[in-house]
């Protein structure tokens, strides 16, 4: 969790830091207070395995164990492959994956925020707002009928893109201001004809509120202008297609003469989800990183560490492969799901390797391998499905991108499940370090 304050995000970094004192208040509750509370509750009856029933616990029939016991040796393989597959097929769905914010779908489409954002579309003029700042390259006033004209013809070709619903440009203070000159006479909606008419309409404008518009659109000494933009809200790939048509809308009709820049909300959002995925990207990576340093401390071994980290990554990588799979897009709370997912699965691996290396130090890889699932595979079982299960409850949630990341993250907790319990245990014995008891047994054979 404390991966996420790289993100740069101020939600996201008050996510990863309020969970991440959250793990330490109950990592701090377990070790000290759930302690000293079994220390006050007398022990029953056979409670504590003597040390040879715990050894042997593996040869008793029954328990967790799935019945594999006796076929490790010839499974381990084709779990490995199976797993292999997995990795490729997720892997080229998860290339599909994109990004996709749209807060105004978040709701559903029932509820009174959706039906009233609708009706603002399709009566009014849209939410979405952006400017396209024009000027000459060589820096000459723009008060002139010529450029002008190239503007409003600009403005006219941005009025053929459907999602576009609202244009205004400085042309459109000049041919109103003719009108009300003209008492509303409609003929004279028009630009002028010649250059004086055109400073005499501008002069004339004597309306207080539109003369302060009209001065917005003429900036830094008339070599500066605008055109102002409504559109309908969008996701971001949207907005991002929205771009594309502006821009070549303006290459078009404003040609080499002219320097533009389109600034406003859409832009800012066609811009985010770069930077929501890069900054994910990092906390991904650092997530990795401070466990995989981590593993190497606490088990003095960099092939049980690479070991480790694979059923706790694979399942990552096929959450976001069934996110292709199914085109749901990445958002705001959907990006977080491997952060959040790596940081909590990894424990299970921990728990299996910890008492895998113990068993390992008098047996060999196989049974050390079955051994461990025999005594901390039910444990782990138990505490998959409870994470499945306190994720899985946000699957009823009415705000979408929550609901998402229940679903996502509840898949990640069983893949991870199957990961730390299949193929963790199939990986230690086809390619994990040999026990002191194999060693000493091939030794003599050299």
């Amino acid at each position: 969790f404390g991966s996420l304050v790289v993100s740069h995000v101020g939600p996201v970094i008050d996510l990863g830091l309020f969970a991440a004192l959250a793990v330490l208040g109950g990592y701090v509750a377990v070790v000290f207070g759930l302690a000293a509370l079994i220390a006050l509750i007398p022990a029953p009856k056979n409670w504590r395995l003597k040390e040879h029933e715990e050894a042997g616990a593996a040869e008793k029939s029954g328990g967790w164990y799935f019945g594999f016991k006796e076929n490790w040796r010839g499974a381990r393989w084709p779990i490995i492959l199976a797993g292999l597959l997995y990795t490729a097929i997720s892997g080229w769905y998860a290339s599909k994956v994109f990004f996709e914010a749209n807060p105004f779908e978040f709701f559903p489409p029932e509820s009174e925020f959706s039906e009233r954002l609708h009706y603002l579309q399709d009566h009014l003029t849209g939410l979405s707002r952006m400017e396209v700042q024009v000027k000459r390259k060589d820096g000459a006033e723009l008060l002139n009928l010529k450029d002008l004209k190239q503007v409003n013809e600009a403005a006219e070709k941005l009025r053929e893109i459907k999602s576009i619903t609202k244009v205004i440009t400085a042309a459109d203070f000049v041919m109103e201001g003719r009108r009300s000159r003209s008492l509303g006479d409609e003929s004279a909606y028009q630009l002028p004809r010649r250059e004086i008419q055109l400073r005499q309409t501008v002069e004339g404008i004597l309306n207080d509120i539109q003369k302060k518009r009209m001065e917005t659109y003429f900036a830094e000494n008339h070599t500066y202008t605008k055109i102002t933009l409504n559109s309908l809200s969008m996701g971001s790939r949207g907005y991002g297609r929205l771009l594309g048509e502006i821009d070549e809308a303006l290459k078009e009709t404003l040609g080499e003469e002219f320097e533009y820049r389109v600034t406003g909300l859409v832009p800012l959002v066609d811009s985010s989800q770069a930077y929501m995925v890069q900054s994910q990207i990092q906390s991904i990576v650092l997530a990795i990183a401070a466990i995989a340093l981590t593993f190497v401390i606490l088990l003095k071994s960099l092939r049980l560490t690479i070991l480790g980290l694979l059923p706790n990554l694979i399942p990552i990588l096929g959450t976001f492969g069934f996110m292709g799979f199914i085109e749901m897009p990445l958002d705001v709370a959907t990006i977080m799901v491997a952060s959040v997912s790596l940081g909590i699965v990894v424990d299970n691996t921990i728990h299996f390797l910890f008492r895998y290396k113990r068993y390992l130090r008098k047996e060999g890889r196989m049974k050390a391998a079955i051994d461990t699932l025999r005594t901390s595979g039910q444990a782990i079982a138990i505490a998959g499905f409870i994470n499945c299960l306190g994720f899985g409850v946000l699957i009823f949630s009415g705000f979408r991108p929550m609901r998402n990341f229940g679903t996502l993250v509840s898949l990640t907790m069983l893949g991870a499940l199957i990961g730390a319990t299949v193929l963790l245990p199939a990986l230690l014995i086809a390619l994990g370090p040999a026990s002191k008891k194999e060693k000493e047994t091939v030794a003599p054979t050299k």
